[in-house]
C-alpha cells in the first residue's frame, strides 16, 4: 500500500506489523482527504480461492503534546484468484533452406534441425496440468504431392524423436507438472527432406496447449 500523494514507495504489508504512518498533519477546515493505492503482485505459490486482508487505520487527534482522541476504522481488501496457465516459446523456427547441397548416394540429403528451443510453463494450478501438441495447418506448394509430416520430427527434453505423422488427429500430451511454479523444458524438430520436396515454401504450424489438472 502506498498514500497517492507522498510520493513514497509502497509498503509490502509484512511491514504493517506494527503501527505505520500513513500522513500527518493540520487542518483547519475539518476534512483532509488521503488517498491510499494497494497493488497486489501475483506469484505462482498463489493458488485458487479467494483472498483478503483486513487494515485498521487510526486517526490520532492531538493537541500540541495532548492526545485528544483516536478513531479507528477497519478496510477489508478482498481479491479473487483464478486458476492460470502461462506458455512461453518461439513463435517462428526456421529449419534451413533444402537445395541439393550435403546429398549423399545411398543416404539422401541431410536433416535439419533446431534443437533446445526453449518453452516455459508457469502456472498456480496446484494440482499441475499438462501440455499437449498438435498440427494447426500445413503450407506447402501446389507441385508437393506428398506428406509432409512424414518426414518431419519432434523431441522433448532432448528424449528419442517422434514423427509428427499422428499429430493431425489429434492432440498428444507430451510432458506434464504435478503442482504449481515454473517449469522448463527444451523443444526440439527434425526435418529429413526427400527429393519428394519441389521449390517452394513449408510450412507447419504446431499448436501447444497447456490444460491444468
Amino acid at each position: 500500500m502506498a498514500a497517492s500523494d507522498t510520493g513514497r514507495d509502497y509498503v509490502p504489508f509484512s511491514a504493517l506489523a506494527t503501527w505505520y504512518k500513513v500522513a500527518s498533519g493540520q487542518s483547519t477546515t475539518g476534512t483532509v482527504a488521503i488517498p491510499i493505492d494497494y497493488e497486489y503482485l501475483l506469484t505462482t505459490v498463489d493458488p485458487p480461492g479467494d483472498c483478503a486482508v483486513t487494515l485498521t487505520y487510526r486517526v490520532i487527534v492531538s493537541w500540541g503534546s495532548y492526545q485528544l482522541y483516536v478513531v479507528s476504522q477497519d478496510v477489508t481488501l478482498y481479491r479473487r484468484v483464478k486458476d492460470w496457465i502461462l506458455v512461453l516459446m518461439k513463435k517462428s523456427i526456421d529449419l534451413g533452406t533444402v537445395d541439393g547441397s550435403g546429398y549423399v548416394m545411398g543416404t539422401g540429403l541431410p536433416a535439419r534441425e533446431s534443437l533446445d528451443d526453449g518453452a516455459f510453463i508457469i502456472s498456480n494450478s496446484p494440482a499441475g496440468w499438462d501440455l499437449a501438441l498438435q498440427v494447426g495447418s500445413i503450407s506447402t506448394p501446389p507441385c508437393y504431392s506428398g506428406d509432409l509430416l512424414f518426414v518431419f520430427f519432434w523431441q522433448v527434453d532432448r528424449s528419442a524423436f517422434h514423427s509428427a505423422s499422428g499429430l493431425k488427429v489429434q492432440p498428444v500430451t507430451i510432458t506434464s507438472s504435478t503442482g504449481l511454479g515454473k517449469s522448463h523444458h527444451t523443444l526440439g524438430y527434425r526435418y529429413t527432406p526427400t527429393t519428394a520436396e519441389c521449390e517452394g515454401d513449408y510450412s507447419i504450424t504446431l499448436v501447444y496447449t497447456a490444460t491444468s489438472r
